[in-house]
């Protein structure tokens, strides 16, 4: 027998016998291991995308035309209150791909002043974060859409209505998975 000496104990082994065979991972190196693998099934999981389902991506300036879904008042909104929107046209995408309209897009007023507050009249700012598509959300860089009131006087009230229509841009590409089932081709 050989006796191997290590800086806190001494150990034998059997000649023939590799240095560690046999020999259990200690706890700090299984858990190591595991978190190791399991990233690497996260990432391998990632990029593979199901059958029939496609990459689309949303060119950085693309305007998407949206409809709020409830009112927002300049006067009562307040810094982070939270604020949803529909696609009502289908979003142009580069390969004659469109995905219709539908898409929920989701923001949070990033600045209110009523005509009260306001110098120069009321002003009100929403800036958009995220988009879901098929039940999937996607994080979104948009422009911040911004409106201001007159400066007539102080009863001049700044009232976004439920169903208005505005246009936002992207401000960053975006990619999304859509599965295609329900997507518009453009026609030339």
């Amino acid at each position: 027998m050989h006796t191997i000496v290590y800086p806190s104990h001494t150990r034998t082994r059997k000649p023939g016998r590799r240095a560690g065979a046999g020999q259990r991972w200690s706890r700090p190196a299984r858990i190591i291991a595991i978190l190791l693998a399991l990233a690497a099934i996260a990432a391998l999981t990632a990029t593979m995308i199901a059958p029939g389902v496609r990459a689309v991506s949303i060119p950085a300036g693309t305007g998407l035309v949206v409809s709020l879904q409830e009112s927002v008042s300049a006067s009562t909104a307040r810094a982070g209150q939270p604020v949803v929107l529909e696609t009502v046209e289908p979003i142009k995408a580069p390969d004659d791909f469109m995905l219709p309209a539908g898409v929920v897009v989701r923001g949070a007023v990033s600045s209110a002043q009523g005509s009260s507050r306001a110098v120069g009249g009321p002003e009100l700012t929403i800036q958009l974060t995220e988009m879901e598509v098929q039940g999937q959300t996607y994080p979104i860089v948009a422009e911040p859409f911004q409106v201001r009131g007159s400066n007539g006087g102080k009863g001049d009230e700044l009232v976004l209505a439920a169903g208005r229509q505005v246009t936002i841009r992207l401000a960053e590409p975006v990619t999304v998975q859509y599965s295609g089932k329900n997507s518009v081709k453009q026609t030339p």
